[in-house]
């Protein structure tokens, strides 16, 4: 049987209508949790802005025992629904793996004998129980959740301050580039480093096992394999920590460029907004909602990032389940035979 390739697309349909039928609260949940995302820290960021406008209006202290307690109200009721929105978000991906791993033996037990023990339904077995014991086949909902939220956020945000300055867009887009390029680079280095500091680590790991190992004891003595021991297990030691060196000085580099990248980003929108207030086309109160809008912007540009490549990487677990699924769908011995392709060896897993 050829695998059917889902698209990212395919496995957010089936997630959203498999979610549905079984519990459309997880669904509404989803749904809440967006906007919730984008205004709770515009709400909270109005409360100083609503203050600073009653006191420069002289209204006093009857204003403020009115505003302050209804936004501060308003403020922990947004508050308690995004964090029980967020809960049952994170939560359905529990949820659907324990229902996932039901489908599975389900599918298991009701398969026919010959496709169970074919070649390719072996593969796709032990595949669809690998993805459920890293629990990313299940994590698509949550991945789709921060996706939509970070990028309505993202947009709304960057309108606003685009229709401010747009050199405060401009500043905050280069500044994100940045830091996920040198990211990236670190994360590269790093990876092609991994092959050589495991083989050094098995090396070193052995050493320590033989000059601790009492089996070993008599020969060490016997062949005066001491000082070689001592002076193999040092340069492996030297040899580590040049690694980890090497890994820690691009992540301070990396560190750094994002500070200084911050700094600039932060100076930046200092400076026009302060310039806005003194011109005055910004009141003092927006001041602050404006500067909550550009340290924001940048926490969406990061969870975009970080949303797109758990979607990504859901997705392709989700078509390996999905894949033993279409495998149990089949009932004929003959009709399924039929279908069945040879399954090298050695297949890589895509996850």
């Amino acid at each position: 049987m050829k695998k059917q390739d889902y698209s990212i697309w395919q496995n957010v349909i089936f997630v959203i209508k498999d979610f549905w039928g079984w519990q459309k609260i997880l669904v509404i949940m989803g749904i809440l949790r967006i906007p919730l995302m984008i205004f709770l820290p515009l709400l909270i960021a109005l409360i100083p802005k609503v203050i600073i406008e009653i006191l420069e209006a002289s209204g006093g202290a009857p204003q403020l025992l009115v505003a302050i307690p209804g936004m501060t109200v308003i403020a922990a009721g947004l508050y308690v629904a995004d964090r029980v929105t967020k809960l049952w978000v994170e939560d359905s991906s529990k949820r659907a793996h324990y229902r996932y791993l039901i489908r599975v033996n389900e599918t298991t037990i009701d398969m026919d004998y010959e496709l169970l023990f074919s070649a390719e339904g072996k593969v796709l077995r032990a595949k669809a129980l690998k993805m459920l014991d890293n629990q990313m086949a299940t994590y698509l909902e949550q991945a789709l959740v921060l996706l939509l939220g970070s990028g309505l956020g993202l947009i709304v945000y960057g309108s606003a301050l685009a229709l401010l300055s747009p050199w405060i867009l401009v500043v905050l887009c280069i500044s994100c580039v940045v830091t996920f390029y040198m990211n990236l680079w670190v994360n590269r280095y790093i990876e092609s480093r991994r092959r050589a500091q495991a083989e050094n680590r098995r090396r070193l790991d052995y050493v320590v096992f033989k000059a601790m190992d009492l089996a070993a004891a008599k020969d060490i003595r016997l062949y005066s394999l001491r000082s070689w021991l001592v002076e193999f297990g040092r340069m492996l030691l030297q040899k580590e920590n040049r690694i980890v060196s090497q890994i820690a000085l691009r992540r301070w580099c990396s560190m750094a460029v994002a500070a200084l990248f911050i700094l600039l980003r932060d100076g930046v929108a200092y400076v026009i907004l302060i310039g806005q207030v003194l011109a005055g086309h910004v009141a003092v109160g927006d001041f602050l909602v404006y500067f909550t809008m550009i340290a924001t912007f940048a926490e969406w540009v990061a969870l975009i990032l970080e949303a797109g490549s758990y979607l990504k990487l859901s997705s392709s677990c989700l078509s390996d389940l999905r894949g033993f699924w279409d495998l149990g769908a089949f009932k004929t011995p003959q009709k399924a035979r039929a279908q069945l392709q040879p399954v090298p060896e050695k297949e890589q897993w895509p996850c």
